[in-house]
């Protein structure tokens, strides 16, 4: 007869194993040499309007870049555009503005009114391109040019109608706040590698671990994604818009990405790894004097070095994006470089710190 305790000894064991190899499966991939952290930051209202408003321009800009060359993937940016400022947003805007209601509601109009009269242009150009192919050369690239001209203006009324989208609904405090700020960036940073992913038919890495400590997951180059929690969900970052996702099916990442499938998907991670860099430059990095006056030398070292390192991360990630890189290398740019650095060098709270629910509209 088999002795009770070491057959216990054996099923302790064996539980071990298979309840560490879950974990394994489920949340990293396997055999790294390099570490990276997933981040699940707590959202703030402002952050979440300024971020909604960041992919309207630069999916606008993605228009009037396409025109008149790729007629089919302006449609489908404008398509998009339409559907970002979505009911959600558009109330947003009127029941949180600051103290100027009236004001809000017309632009609350004039926001989707614009973004449908430069749908119903895109798509009158492109009628028109259509039944003008037989046309001589020369009558085509004054056609071109004159349309250039309607779109850009069309995007430039946009972009002034969006800039008072901002002013009314986002208060001096947090359009000068780094916090704010920092938190746009991250959730910009990230849906270009949901798009880029989506680019070539892979679904992004979603982490929704919730902890006072960021998750840690260990990656290499090389490394099989296997069963890693992949997908997107209510609760994730990614809004990315389902024109972009077409049902993508599941593939598997490698060092060397196949041709892109979704066009429109990859020009989104361009635009919004361009952006990106504006919003360091332009929103970010002019009020990035988080620290106080008793803060350390060695703290404020620490501090500069991150906010460095998100700027050079930040090329680091559009050229990744432009040369075509693995996913898996973008993926490790944003959550093991940008990621971090912002944590680092700004107030972020992670969710689960306190109240995995929590949504604050601004920051001290």
């Amino acid at each position: 007869m088999t002795p009770i305790i070491p057959l216990l000894v054996v099923i302790v064991m064996i539980m071990i194993i298979i309840i560490a190899n879950t974990e394994i499966i489920t949340y990293y991939a396997i055999n790294s040499s390099h570490s990276a952290y997933a981040h699940n930051f707590v959202p703030a209202l402002a952050a979440t309007f300024l971020t909604k408003i960041n992919q309207i321009r630069v999916q606008t800009q993605l228009v009037e870049n396409d025109i008149p060359l790729n007629l089919s993937l302006a449609k489908q940016h404008t398509e998009i555009a339409s559907e970002l400022f979505d009911n959600n947003t558009q109330n947003d805007l009127y029941y949180n503005a600051e103290g100027n209601n009236g004001l809000a509601k017309t632009i609350s109009d004039d926001i989707p009114l614009a973004l449908n009269n430069l749908q119903k242009a895109v798509r009158t150009i492109s009628t028109t391109a259509a039944s003008n192919q037989s046309e001589q050369p020369q009558q085509q690239t004054t056609t071109s040019s004159s349309v250039i001209k309607e779109i850009k203006q069309m995007v430039n009324n946009i972009n002034y109608i969006l800039d008072k989208a901002i002013y009314v609904r986002i208060g001096k405090s947090d359009l000068t706040n780094s916090t704010v700020h920092a938190l746009v960036l991250a959730d910009i940073a990230e849906k270009a590698y949901n798009d880029y992913s989506y680019a070539y038919g892979i679904k992004p890495i979603i982490f929704s671990g919730s902890s006072s400590s960021p998750m840690m997951m260990n990656m290499g180059s090389g490394t099989e994604m296997g069963t890693m929690m992949m997908g997107s969900s209510p609760n994730s970052s990614s809004s990315t818009n389902s024109s972009a996702k077409n049902d993508l099916p599941m593939t598997k990442d490698n060092n060397d990405n196949s041709t892109v499938v979704n066009t429109t998907a990859y020009q989104q991670a361009q635009g919004l790894a361009m952006r990106a860099q504006q919003i360091f430059n332009n929103d970010l990095k002019p009020t990035s004097s988080v620290n106080g006056p008793s803060s350390s030398s060695s703290t404020n070292t620490t501090i500069t070095t991150a906010i460095t390192k998100i700027e050079n991360s930040l090329i680091h990630l559009k050229n990744a994006i432009d040369g075509k890189a693995p996913t898996i290398d973008v993926m490790k740019i944003v959550h093991g470089e940008i990621h971090p650095a912002l944590l680092i060098s700004y107030k972020l709270q992670l969710k689960g710190a306190n109240n995995d629910d929590e949504v604050s509209n601004s920051y001290d």
